[in-house]
């Protein structure tokens, strides 16, 4: 899927970068949907709030700022563009409950090939995959992504009952320390 144009991000998580190529060719209204979150600031201070480990990663619903969690200010709901499929190490959107064009806010990444969701609710959207990155192989992506999903989950309750964790000990009150942030940017090539 690579081209001339190609658009990359960074997700500059507390473990690490993940970089990740943009798929506009195949899925353009959700990822210019996804760089309006990126660019207008939406996506500041969030963190991956949802971990099951060997199939997702979720994110780009909360945040956590000033001892405060709060939603992110999700905009409208986009049309679904299912393509490409739920292959491990995708991006793709999240959606509410069964509703089919429901995507807004929430992404996730794709730890394993994931049939089910090609065909679930009209299949969930693929719009960028890890990827090289200037002097940045991929592998070291999907290392940073493995860290993520190898964290310790926890219940913090509703909505918060996968969430991934770092630094806790088991009984205490999760706090900002324990969360994996996550800062995505547009990344610019070097060459």
């Amino acid at each position: 899927m690579s081209s001339a144009k190609s658009i990359y991000v960074d997700f500059d998580t507390s473990l690490g970068n993940i970089y990740v190529e943009l798929f506009p060719a195949a899925a353009p209204k959700t990822v210019a949907n996804f760089l309006s979150y990126v660019t207008s600031g939406k996506y500041k201070d969030i963190f991956f709030s949802r971990s099951v480990p060997n199939f997702i990663v979720q994110g780009g619903g909360y945040k956590y700022a000033d001892d405060t969690l709060e939603g992110v200010d999700d905009g409208p709901m986009i049309k679904n563009e299912y393509k490409l499929p739920n292959v491990a190490y995708t991006l793709a959107m999240a959606k509410y409950g069964s509703i089919v064009n429901s995507a807004s806010d929430q992404w996730f990444f794709n730890e394993a090939d994931n049939p089910a969701l090609n065909t679930e609710d009209g299949g969930y959207t693929v719009f960028g995959k890890i990827a090289s990155f200037d002097s940045v192989p991929a592998t070291a992506s999907i290392e940073v992504l493995k860290k993520v999903s190898e964290a310790k989950v926890i219940d913090a309750n509703a909505p918060l009952t996968d969430l991934p964790v770092i630094h806790y000990d088991s009984g205490k009150t999760v706090t900002g320390n324990n969360l994996i942030y996550v800062n995505i940017k547009v990344a610019t090539p070097s060459s």
